[in-house]
């Protein structure tokens, strides 16, 4: 299975002031707070094509009840870009399902096909109610369920179309445009409850999963298969990955250190317990060790109850190791996060994203081999 890497591309994350150093610019990427400068779109399409360049093959585009609008960032990226595919998180209860497929299938006609979205829930009560949605997480469950259907059905219905619902309603529903990807665009969605798990299984074809450590990893990847094998499907697996990476991994968890450091001066973290299951997982192994497996750290993670990711920390050749492990367990896209400020950080990027692509070869070369010699 090739590896799919993917970058995290944000309206804001990326627009710090020159007037920080350049560690505290890096540590931003790990949750430091620092002022941010407003939207600029030449910058975030230069930060698109950087990201291309770097040879990525897509990018998040991340949603909040205070970020930019996803769709017209998704305009922006895949106008300044060739071949860089864009998964536009999508939120559900802030669109009509119909007009979110029509959004949908406009991207991906224009784009020649380079779309992909991924439907999240919320992680937290209070960012949904900043947009005026106070609905319980398990009536978000249902609605999402009648929204995939709409949503679905609206990019592929050749025909008009009614649904009635508990949620949605609409009357003689129809598209002019429909996507270039048949039968419509990957559907990727995240949620570690069993809620979460059975609307995957129903209507995504990746399920995206948190930077758990191994052990939590496998439960939630067999839990996902079974629910899956229930509906006849086989999902792919996405995995979210940060990562602090230097020339050592003496140097590399020196790093770390001063990063977690950095935040814990500043006063500035902690953040509204978490919520969303996949969350909570990560906090509860934060709180056994802040170090697991192969190079894990989860030391940054809890001071933000699970919301930044754990981080895979050490060298390039440690890291790449680290991310194999779970490339063994079926997991094949992986957000690869660090922060690219200086001439150092955007080669040990370079090199890091050649290491693993050359893992991720030499094992599925391997796995062809073998099969081969299974067959004869």
């Amino acid at each position: 299975m090739p590896i799919e890497l993917r970058a995290r591309l944000s309206g804001i994350s990326n627009q710090l002031s020159d007037q920080d150093s350049d560690f505290d610019r890096q540590a931003a990427y790990y949750g430091l707070a620092l002022p941010r400068t407003a939207f600029d779109a030449p910058h975030f399409q230069k930060t698109a094509r950087s990201f291309e360049d770097a040879g990525f093959d897509s990018a998040l585009i991340a949603q909040t009840s205070a970020s930019p609008d996803v769709w017209v960032l998704s305009a922006l990226a895949l106008a300044a870009t060739d071949n860089l595919r864009i998964a536009s998180a999508h939120r559900v209860g802030l669109q009509a399902p119909t007009l979110a497929a029509r959004s949908l299938a406009t991207l991906d006609r224009y784009s020649g096909g380079r779309t992909s979205v991924h439907i999240i829930q919320g992680s937290t009560n209070a960012d949904q109610s900043r947009d005026g949605d106070h609905l319980p997480k398990e009536e978000r469950y249902r609605r999402s369920a009648e929204f995939l259907d709409i949503f679905v059905r609206e990019l592929t219905a050749t025909e008009p179309f009614d649904y009635e619902g508990e949620f949605y309603r609409v009357t003689n529903a129809r598209s002019d445009v429909l996507p270039i990807q048949l039968p419509h665009p990957p559907i990727s969605s995240a949620g570690s409850s069993q809620q979460g798990i059975e609307l995957a299984a129903r209507y995504s074809s990746t399920f995206a999963i948190t930077g758990e450590p191994i052990a939590g990893t496998v439960e939630i990847l067999d839990k996902v298969r079974a629910a899956s094998a229930k509906t006849g499907r086989r999902l792919k697996f996405w995995r979210d990955t940060n990562v602090i990476v230097a020339e050592t991994d003496d140097a590399a968890w020196q790093k770390a250190e001063r990063i977690r450091d950095r935040i814990l001066a500043s006063g500035k973290f902690g953040g509204i317990p978490a919520e969303a299951v996949g969350r909570q997982r990560i906090v509860e192994a934060a709180q056994r060790s802040d170090r697991h497996d192969r190079a894990l750290f989860t030391g940054i993670s809890v001071l933000f109850q699970g919301g930044v990711g754990p981080a895979f920390v050490g060298s390039v050749e440690t890291v790449t190791a680290a991310v194999m492990d779970y490339y063994d367990l079926g997991i094949e896209t992986f957000s690869i996060g660090l922060p690219a400020i200086t001439e150092e950080d955007r080669a040990l990027r370079h090199a890091l994203l050649r290491s693993l692509r050359q893992a991720a070869a030499e094992r599925d070369a391997s796995t062809s081999t073998d099969t081969v010699r299974e067959e004869v």
